[in-house]
């Protein structure tokens, strides 16, 4: 199984991933796909001008620091941009962040990989739903043809979240 970071490819414990099957409330396996447990990162969300260059800018900086970006999402809201990034080593990333001037937000979320399949998602989150899990942010990405896609989700209860299977 191809990992996404270091962290993953560490990891000793698996997960099957489950689907509901004919309508019913029983759990099968599908695909008989492996997935890394459900780890916890943390999140840097940085807060800068919306304009072109910022995102190039910040992502220089972290770079520069010889810190790997493992996932991104950036929006703005007027003249406001937000970049959240999960990185290989987020004191190196908050270091060089604040030495350049940019302060930032850190969270704990969860970063792992499901089967690039239509429905994993719904079945993934479906499971948090019925745990109670709030999701107040989620993004996801793959590359075309491959079997799995990263995920990261800003959860409600993070230690309950890495539970669920």
């Amino acid at each position: 199984m191809r990992s996404f970071g270091a962290q993953f490819a560490q990891t000793e414990h698996t997960r099957e991933v489950l689907s509901t099957t004919g309508g019913s409330d029983s759990i099968a396996p599908i695909l008989g796909v492996e997935v890394a447990a459900v780890p916890k990162v943390k999140q840097l969300t940085v807060s800068c001008d919306n304009i072109p260059g910022s995102l190039a800018r910040v992502a220089g900086i972290i770079g520069g620091a010889k810190v790997n970006i493992l996932a991104l999402n950036a929006s703005a809201a007027g003249a406001m941009g937000y970049i959240q990034f999960v990185v290989d080593n987020g004191a190196k990333a908050k270091k060089a962040l604040k030495r350049a001037g940019y302060s930032c937000y850190e969270e704990i979320v969860l970063h792992t990989t499901l089967p690039n399949v239509p429905g994993a998602l719904a079945r993934f989150v479906k499971k948090l739903s019925a745990k109670n899990i709030n999701i107040g942010a989620c993004y996801q990405t793959t590359v075309k043809g491959s079997k799995s896609a990263s995920v990261v989700l800003a959860v409600s209860n993070p230690e309950s979240a890495a539970l669920v299977r």
